[in-house]
């Protein structure tokens, strides 16, 4: 995620995964943490595995529960979840969080593997030949962008790494394509306090 391997064990698990990279409010993700003990009403001490922890930019740190909605209903993992974070140690999270496959849209999925992807690659000549490009703050799009540079499908993945640098805006809902509409960053900020 943040320069180490995360492991996942569902492919909900690796679209929540990807979702928290993409989102520039969370600037930490971590996996494994300790089990957290908790009385259930029978008395019972029971353990609960989170899948992940996540920190947002605010310092608030979110234990992260990732199940399937079905399961999660059937489960109640909502109201066990709440009897769990009083328990849980401040030194592991500031509070709880439940997402489900109702919480992840296709739309959000696509993009967010399409960043992670892009950022694995590092190619500092396509970033400069693309940040030239749209610099000049002008709306473009994605396709005009990848024209211009003459990198073809190179610039399309240089694109989506310059949007997880949060360098481009992206300005359009759905699935980031030729058409979606892009602007830098620095161009969004300046046309937002106009």
């Amino acid at each position: 995620v943040f320069g180490y391997k995360i492991f996942c064990e569902s492919y909900l698990e690796r679209h929540v995964l990807y979702g928290g990279e993409a989102n520039p409010e969370v600037i930490d993700i971590q996996e494994q943490l300790p089990p957290v003990l908790y009385p259930t009403p029978d008395g019972k001490l029971h353990r609960h595995h989170f899948d992940y922890r996540f920190t947002l930019l605010c310092g608030t740190r979110l234990a992260v529960a990732v199940k399937p909605s079905a399961s999660a209903e059937k489960h109640q993992l909502l109201e066990e979840l709440k009897a769990i974070a009083p328990h849980i140690p401040v030194e592991l999270a500031d509070g709880v969080l439940l997402i489900t496959e109702k919480d992840v849209p296709k739309d959000l999925v696509a993009n967010a593997t399409f960043l992670h992807h892009a950022k694995r690659e590092s190619n500092p000549e396509h970033d400069e030949i693309v940040r030239a490009i749209v610099s000049a703050g002008t709306v473009m799009t994605i396709g005009s962008v990848v024209a211009r540079s003459g990198l073809e499908g190179a610039a399309f993945r240089t694109i989506g790494r310059l949007i997880g640098r949060q360098e481009i805006n992206v300005l359009d809902g759905g699935i980031y394509d030729y058409p979606t509409r892009i602007q830098s960053a620095a161009a969004h900020v300046e046309a937002l306090a106009a």
